[in-house]
């Protein structure tokens, strides 16, 4: 029963107004009393001074009175919908001396084991309420802080989106108490960004499992977005954020600069630049602008990082002030060594800039051209060229006249950095001032241009020289020709070949071995040929160079017969074979897959005292690996070692990867531990590697990680990565995964290729989402990427097992328009949806057209055959069909036996059942739960329980789990 204590009217006539003292000011409870009373009891009093046993004491004599039902009601209205007063709680609604402070009103006071304590009427909070003894500071905080209660409610708006949970703390339990409330995903994706950024994280912290249940838990409408998402965020926000420091710095008018520089553990020179300003609000900013390497401590470094900066955020006339963390470094960073040193007399190449920035001082002192001149040589033999190259125009603007050593010398050193574009400039000066250079600057100017792709440039200069009257020599020629052979432009090479004969300049081997790489290069090898016979004409005999650029070529083509006819005319000409040679030959049989032939050619070359290197042994260690000689490939590696010959990534690659294709993945993680051992970097190809050995054997996470360990290592993925890690999920039939692994490849930039669009079009059939499979096809199509013969067999597959065998057709015609020639696989599908749709005759038709087109039948499709004529009862058929397969030497595999046994029981003839059964098992081929359930359910039809029994005794022994099919 609820009590009250105070002024109460129990039975008189006399009317009453009370007020609950705890009402808020939105809330007032008025009582009006129409019963007499009989007696009043004193609100709660008591004396301050007595002891706490004498004022628990009248605590419990005032609250001794019953509160009315009516009264409860009229009480409980007054409170919030979801605050309910407490049963057996003696509650103080009326005292007499009113408490005086605003926050007591928010309070339910009641007494409880004669102490007295106050409860909040918003939450589920109490705190003692008696101020002498324990204080009101609790009482009063948590009025002002409790989210329960309008006030503070009306507070927080504005400051927050979502309103804060709060728990029910008086009951030992975690389910939230909580309002309305509004959940902005998209500052929780910020938040997210913030928290990778601030705390960091690695990306893929967001899809790790606790992460993921700590969300679904928290905030359950927040779609987690992807490691390479989190990435892509954090990129925007820091360019969003860059974007408003660049507006930033467009208000101020000075910025001022100071740098920090040091060394990490890994001996590499890092400086971090800040900018200081103040903005229009006149408060100072201090942010970070760059973090980048640099070459050195020294000043001058420091000061072409800084200037670099300033130029790229647009702030380099705003500059007021560099201070350099270096103080010996200071002076030079700051004026990128424009100040004169009044304490130093020599003219070093470090003062020269300085001299000349006052022209005045300059020609007080007269500084003989002499020793400017040869200032600039020394500083072009330091590498200073961009400094030289200013002080040249400066030396030409005071009236000086350089000779043509000065202008050679700056030309080179233009040219040593590959400054191109300088080096013509100063060019075209030297032939304004009538001077000549020298046949070896126009060979070095000629061949920068070409390493800097300036190829019409080098082709002007040619044209200059000649019609100077100078012809160029055969070297010029040579760099010429290199260029365009090198960026595959032919023609101009043969035009210029041509121009080279008319100027009289007869060609040499060189001349016909960089024809014939050029054209090698791009597989022309007609030209190759007709050029070797001109040449030979020509009286020209071929070098060793040449034969090597025509082995590697061919071999890299796998055209050995060919190679095998170069290399026959090579010994014969007299021209013995180097490593070189025997290496293409190696690389060019283990690609044939002739690894006898390799091993051949190997011992050969040991035999005319020819030492292997690495890449000899990785083409032997790469073909066994092919073959699935991985023995052998271990074998080769040993005898590696002992002769000294240190592995490297691609070695090691080979082997991961012949160990993964023969699904030894614990053998190929060893082979990578001990890669790492031995200090070899792993490059995408290992990991692809590793990836495809994983998800081929289905295990699809230990390949994620791979991933994930490959991004934290900074190996970018290519396609062939992202393709094996697709075709790893649609393999488990995680289409979703696959999709949006594809859309993770788009986001980086990585271009999907025929085998990507195969694996995700291959995946959607698998799962019966044919029309998905057709989006993406026709996105294949888009995207410029030509489909193949596996793309097609997916569709003409997905269709049939839906059973549209039309739309499947339909597909099939649309391969044969597009010139693709269907294989055993294509005709293997329409066989076997035929046969599903009890088209028995459609599937043999289809399969004599197989045979007409030469294409030869395998496994699966005698086994649709077969399948097909048991269900349609066809027993004899399939025999025959069968006993063709033996003829043509395929073997039959477990799918085939099973097929007749099961034909056979269904016709109740178990004899003929168990005789298959005997040349299954004298084959070497294990039933499997297909074939132990059809025989046991041919002999529970037949009623002979007990060799059903023993069957299934039989195929427990073996480990052969029984099914649904196998009970019934």
């Amino acid at each position: 029963m609820v009590g009250v204590s105070g002024k109460a009217a129990r039975g008189g006539a006399a009317n009453e107004a009370g007020c609950v003292v705890l009402c808020g000011q939105w809330w007032i409870w008025a009582a009006k009393r129409s019963e007499g009373s009989q007696g009043t009891t004193d609100s709660y009093s008591c004396n301050m001074e007595s002891s706490q046993s004498k004022r628990s004491t009248s605590f419990s004599e005032q609250t001794s009175q019953p509160l009315y039902e009516k009264d409860m009601e009229e009480l409980q209205s007054t409170l919030p919908p979801d605050k309910k007063l407490k049963a057996g709680r003696e509650y103080i609604w009326n005292r007499k001396s009113k408490r005086k402070a605003e926050y007591w009103k928010y309070y339910l006071e009641y007494v409880e084991n004669g102490k007295l304590r106050a409860e909040c009427k918003f939450c589920p909070k109490t705190f003692a309420a008696d101020g002498n003894l324990n204080g009101s500071k609790n009482v009063k905080n948590h009025a002002e802080s409790c989210l329960g209660n309008p006030i503070n409610i009306e507070k927080e708006k504005g400051k927050e989106k979502q309103t804060k949970l709060y728990f029910d703390q008086e009951h030992e339990s975690s389910e939230l108490k909580c309002g309305s409330r509004i959940i902005n995903l998209n500052d929780v994706r910020e938040a997210l960004i913030h928290m990778i950024i601030v705390d960091e994280l690695p990306f893929k912290h967001v899809e790790k499992p606790g992460f993921r249940h700590f969300v679904q838990v928290a905030c359950p409408q927040f779609h987690i977005p992807s490691r390479v998402t989190i990435a892509r965020d954090c990129l925007k926000l820091y360019y969003s954020e860059k974007e408003k420091l660049r507006e930033m710095f467009k208000t101020c008018q000075r910025i001022s600069v100071t740098t920090d520089t040091w060394t990490s553990i890994q001996r590499i020179n890092y400086m971090c630049l800040t900018a200081h300003f103040i903005d229009n609000d006149w408060k100072l900013n201090k942010k970070i602008i760059n973090f980048c390497p640099i070459s050195s401590h020294k000043g001058e470094a420091i000061g072409k990082a800084v200037e670099a900066c300033l130029e790229y955020w647009g702030i380099d006339d705003k500059l007021f002030t560099v201070t350099v963390d270096n103080a010996s470094s200071n002076d030079v960073a700051c004026t990128g060594g424009r100040t004169l040193d009044p304490f130093r007399s020599s003219l070093t190449p470090k003062m020269v800039q300085a001299l000349f920035c006052t022209q005045d001082w300059l020609r007080a002192k007269e500084v003989p051209i002499v020793d400017v001149e040869e200032n600039l040589k020394e500083l072009e033999e330091i590498e200073k060229v961009d400094l030289g190259f200013s002080l040249l125009g400066k030396i030409i603007k005071l009236g000086y006249e350089p000779d043509i050593v000065t202008f050679t010398n700056l030309i080179h050193g233009l040219c040593a950095i590959k400054n191109g574009v300088d080096a013509v400039k100063l060019f075209y000066k030297v032939i304004d001032l009538g001077l000549q250079l020298d046949l070896y600057t126009y060979r070095a100017l000629i061949k920068c241009l070409f390493k800097t792709g300036r190829n019409a440039d080098a082709l002007k200069l040619l044209r200059m020289r000649r019609l100077m009257g100078c012809k160029p020599d055969i070297g010029i020629y040579h760099m010429i020709m290199y260029g365009f052979c090198k960026d595959n432009l032919l023609s101009q090479a043969s035009e210029l070949f041509s121009v080279m004969i008319s100027d009289g300049v007869l060609p040499t081997v060189t001349t016909y071995n960089l024809l014939i790489w050029g054209h090698g290069k791009l597989g022309q090898w007609d030209e190759v040929w007709r050029l070797l016979r001109e040449m030979i004409d020509a009286g020209i005999s071929p070098n060793i160079y040449l034969y090597n650029i025509l082995i590697g070529r061919l071999s890299k083509e796998v055209r050995m017969k060919e190679v095998e006819r170069v290399f026959d005319m090579m010994i014969d000409s007299c021209h013995v074979p180097d490593t070189v040679t025997y290496n293409s030959l190696i690389d060019g049989y283990c690609k044939e897959g002739l690894i006898d032939k390799a091993m051949q050619t190997f011992d050969t070359m040991l035999d005319m005292g020819c030492t292997p290197n690495v890449v000899t042994y990785n083409s032997l260690i790469d073909g066994y690996c092919k073959k699935g000689l991985i023995d052998k490939a271990m074998q080769t590696f040993d005898t590696m070692l002992d002769m000294g010959c240190t592995p490297n990534v691609v070695t090691y690659t080979s082997l991961i990867d012949g160990y993964c294709k023969k699904g030894l993945i614990d053998k190929a993680m060893q082979t990578f531990d001990t890669m790492l051992d031995m200090g070899c970097t792993p490059n995408v190809v290992t990991y692809t590697s590793l990836i495809d050995g994983y998800c081929k054997k289905g295990l699809i996470d230990k390949a994620t990680q791979t991933f994930d360990t490959m991004l934290d290592m900074g190996c970018t993925p290519d396609v062939v990565t992202y393709s094996s890690v697709i075709d790893g999920y649609c393999k488990k039939g995680l289409i979703d995964k696959a999709t949006q692994t594809f859309d993770a490849m788009l986001d980086m930039g990585c271009t999907p290729d025929v085998v990507t669009y195969n694996s995700v079009i291959d995946g959607y059939c698998k799962k019966g989402l044919i029309d998905k499979a057709m989006q993406t096809f026709d996105t294949m199509l888009d995207m410029g990427c030509t489909p193949n013969v596996v793309t097609y067999n997916s569709l003409i597959d997905g269709y049939c097992k839906k059973g549209l065998i039309d739309k499947a057709m339909q597909t099939f015609d649309t391969m044969l328009d597009m010139g693709c020639t269907p294989n055993v696989v294509t005709y293997g599908s329409f066989i076997e949806g035929y046969c599903k749709k009890g088209l028995i005759d459609k599937a043999m038709q289809t399969f004599d057209t197989m045979l007409d087109m030469g294409c030869t039948p395998d496994v699966v499709t005698y086994n649709s055959l077969i399948d097909g004529y048991c269900k349609k009862g066809l027993i004899d058929k399939a025999m025959q069909t069968f006993d063709t397969m033996l003829d043509i030497g395929c073997t039959p595999n477990v799918v085939t036996y099973s097929s007749l046994i099961n034909g056979y029981c269904k016709k109740g003839l178990m004899d003929e059942a168990l005789q298959i059964l005997d040349t299954m098992l004298s084959k070497g081929c294990a039933p499997n739960v297909v074939t132990y359930s059809s025989l046991i359910n041919g002999f529970c039809k037949q009623r002979g329980m007990d060799d059903a029994m023993r069957l299934f005794k039989e195929m427990s022994s073996k480990r052969q789990t029984p099914d649904a099919i196998t009970y019934t």
